[in-house]
């Protein structure tokens, strides 16, 4: 595998997976104000993305286990930009179940196309002996940021998210069809070992401890980038009064810093070890997001929310990429790790809807930054007892 010219495809992949998350949730506001949802029923319009996103990645293990890396990322592609017309043309009846059915098949593509590009970078990260997730992930995170960019110029200059969401659809599917036969063929399949059963093989890796502490990072940092994702918009409108545009700015501040501190972010790791910034992450994220919840200064929010997006923006890239070098069955590993990554980052933000319309937004991200202390916790004693090398770096 010619692994400079695979990258190149994975990093405008991932930008493109992140740049139409983004581009429809940017529109949150007015997907809510079309369909004159209330707080708890965007959260069940949520739960159509999340649920399908919780099929995708749970279906993900065994499509890999049967097909190639390849097939399973391009399919995910495709489903990607099948899933926002379906989005778009739900928005334009005013349907509830088109709009949901929609959110459902996007999420499948992007549960099915997320694990399998991480699996492949894993590979070209062996091959290469270069730490490269987190730089996959900046991809990612400039995608959202150009994303939120698209969605709030189409909302200042008043493009009905219609045709906002048809345009990123075709667009999607262009880059799809132009880069399909230039993605990376995998040296090895996922399913090496076929003597045992696919759930047994998953068993028996979840026996490393080491496994199991690098899940809870990645269930904690995900959920804190994921609850950003899905509910930020809303949050700075609703929770502390700002305008839809700033409200938006807001968000787009977040992805931008996502974008600087994955792309910034290899070179820190290279100096200061996983550990220590996985570690030093999870505190700044913390500590932003405890601001948000209960600071009354608008402007001291949105500082906190650039915390917040620093903080976040590590956590997951690195927890899957030392997935993949702490132990012999690498696809596998990197497929679990994903999948709690995910199923935190996807399924988890729609269920704080059910929370904010009782007890407001704000405090609906007491859960997220109670996961995050846990995290921060298990790190600190991690450090301690003295096994910290031996399970994060």
């Amino acid at each position: 595998m010619k692994g400079q010219v695979g990258l190149k495809v994975l990093y405008l992949f991932f930008l493109m997976n992140g740049f139409s998350l983004a581009s429809w949730i940017s529109r949150t506001p007015a997907i809510r104000n079309g369909l004159s949802a209330s707080t708890e029923e965007m959260g069940f319009i949520l739960f159509s993305f999340s649920s399908g996103c919780m099929a995708g990645i749970l279906s993900a293990g065994k499509l890999l286990n049967q097909f190639s890396v390849k097939i399973c990322s391009l399919l995910g592609m495709f489903l990607l930009s099948a899933g926002l017309m379906l989005l778009a043309a739900g928005l334009g009846a005013q349907s509830f179940g088109l709009t949901g059915a929609g959110l459902f098949m996007f999420g499948v593509g992007l549960g099915w196309a997320e694990v399998a590009i991480n699996i492949c970078c894993a590979e070209i990260e062996r091959e290469l002996k270069k730490s490269l997730m987190t730089l996959l992930h900046g991809f990612f995170s400039l995608g959202t940021f150009l994303g939120a960019l698209s969605g709030m110029a189409a909302s200042s200059q008043n493009v009905s998210t219609v045709q906002h969401l048809a345009l990123v659809s075709a667009l999607l599917l262009v880059v799809i069809v132009m880069l399909m036969k230039r993605f990376p063929h995998t040296n090895s399949n996922a399913h090496d070992d076929n003597k045992k059963g696919y759930f047994r093989k998953i068993f028996d890796e979840l026996k490393d401890p080491s496994l199991i502490v690098i899940s809870i990072v990645v269930l904690a940092m995900a959920l804190a980038e994921g609850s950003a994702n899905d509910w930020l918009p809303l949050l700075m409108i609703d929770g502390h009064e700002f305008g839809e545009t700033q409200g938006l700015m807001i968000y787009a501040g977040f992805t931008l810093c996502m974008v600087v501190g994955r792309f910034c972010g290899t070179p820190v790791v290279d100096k200061l070890g996983k550990f220590l910034v996985l570690k030093w992450s999870a505190a700044a994220a913390l500590v932003g997001l405890i601001t948000v919840i209960f600071s009354p200064s608008p402007l001291l929010v949105a500082v906190a929310v650039l915390l917040w997006g620093l903080g976040a923006s590590l956590g997951f890239p690195l927890a899957l990429s030392t997935a993949g070098e702490s132990g012999k069955n690498s696809h596998l590993r990197v497929t679990i790790a994903s999948t709690a990554g995910y199923i935190s980052f996807l399924v988890g933000p729609p269920a704080l809807g059910f929370i904010g319309e009782h007890y407001t937004l704000r405090l609906a991200m007491v859960p997220v930054a109670l996961l995050i202390l846990i995290a921060f916790i298990t790190l600190i004693y991690q450090s301690r007892d003295g096994r910290s090398k031996a399970t994060v770096r």
